[in-house]
């Protein structure tokens, strides 16, 4: 999770680190409180900003949505910290919360290509490539620059769709079961480090089979698979849900780069 260079060198390497942690110290978490109180000194909105980014880092979610609060409370419309709250939003697993938060930072800034890429490959994730065209609208109107990157993640979201469209799932209900990816993310406090996306045919029956990446042992990864199956069948429709079926991984059998490719989860 990388953060906006703009709050102190030190501070920002300091988050950054213990960003790619599994999990960090108390002594570590109270040292960067402390550092983002002093920052507050000088800079109230960075340092209210870090301390949300450091509560997520422990998964305290109420403290981490507090202080980005009292952020947008003065100041709602400052795309440096909107985009600060998605990372952070993503690192959590509030996938679509994030993917809206990058849409509204296009709105307010229009030629913004690393922006507009972050969108597609959230609306990806999130199984809404349908929500792509409107933004991408806007950014064009704008003169947004069409950059090789920009391009791609316009064709990644096309297929995206098709692969939705293959097996007759909605993209609500796509949604939906990518979701509960999340929650169970959040209930054993465990980051989603990325994942793929096949198109599957068993029987002559299609399906989709995402794999999300998890950094966990052998007895973690099953319980966390157990509640995601749990959680899938409680909240979604068993003919829907078989469409497209969720499997937390090791690590080691992801594909990093492919969060913002056709084939991303």
């Amino acid at each position: 999770m990388a953060i906006p260079a703009s709050i102190g060198n030190e501070l920002i390497d300091d988050l950054n680190r213990l960003s790619d942690q599994k999990s960090i110290s108390e002594f570590e978490l109270k040292r960067l409180l402390n550092r983002a109180d002093k920052l507050c000194q000088v800079d109230y909105l960075r340092g209210r900003m870090v301390k949300g980014i450091a509560y997520s880092l422990v998964w305290d979610i109420p403290r981490f949505r507090s202080e980005f609060d009292a952020v947008f409370k003065v100041s709602p419309d400052d795309p440096y910290l909107l985009e600060s709250f998605a990372i952070s939003l993503s690192r959590l697993g509030f996938d679509s919360e994030a993917r809206e938060i990058y849409s509204r930072i296009i709105k307010l800034v229009i030629n913004a290509p690393v922006v507009l890429v972050d969108y597609g490959s959230k609306c990806i994730a999130t199984n809404r490539p349908d929500l792509f065209k409107e933004i991408f609208e806007v950014y064009e109107r704008g003169g947004g620059e069409l950059t090789v990157e920009v391009e791609e993640i316009a064709r990644d979201v096309l297929h995206c769709q098709a692969r939705l469209d293959a097996v007759g799932l909605p993209n609500s209900v796509a949604e939906q079961l990518y979701a509960q990816v999340g929650e169970i993310c959040r209930k054993f406090r465990v980051k989603d480090i990325g994942g793929n996306v096949w198109l599957n045919n068993e029987d002559g029956v299609e399906y989709l089979a995402g794999f999300v990446g998890v950094e966990v042992d052998a007895r973690l990864l099953s319980q966390m698979n157990e509640a995601l199956t749990d959680s899938v069948l409680a909240s979604i429709d068993f003919d829907q849900s078989e469409k497209f079926v969720y499997q937390f991984v090791p690590e080691v059998s992801v594909d990093h780069g492919s969060k913002k490719s056709s084939e991303a989860v």
